[in-house]
């Protein structure tokens, strides 16, 4: 992978600004009785690269295509979505630098 210019993320909008300005501030979210099947629906969309799963507010996981399991019977698509969610790593504090 070149390092041109033009291949190079431009954060010059984020320098003096925290992850708390630039954050989503309503984003789509799933409940916690998301089922595997509903998570892969919801993938199906290309644009659609994290799930949220949060309760009344509150985030209780999120979850990435690599987080599901492998379909091995028809029963999986009904598995709680939720056990396979991840929030290690996935979360960051609102006042960290944006850039």
């Amino acid at each position: 992978m070149s390092d041109t210019r033009s291949d190079a993320l431009d954060l010059t909008g984020l320098l003096g600004r925290t992850v708390g300005d630039v954050v989503v501030r309503l984003p789509k979210t799933l409940p916690p009785t998301l089922t595997v099947g509903q998570a892969r629906a919801a993938f199906g969309d290309d644009h659609v690269h994290m799930l949220l799963v949060t309760d009344a507010g509150r985030l209780l996981g999120t979850l990435v295509r690599g987080d599901l399991p492998v379909l091995r019977e028809e029963a999986d698509v009904a598995e709680p979505a939720l056990r396979y969610a991840v929030l290690a790593g996935r979360t960051i504090a609102p006042d960290v630098p944006a850039e």
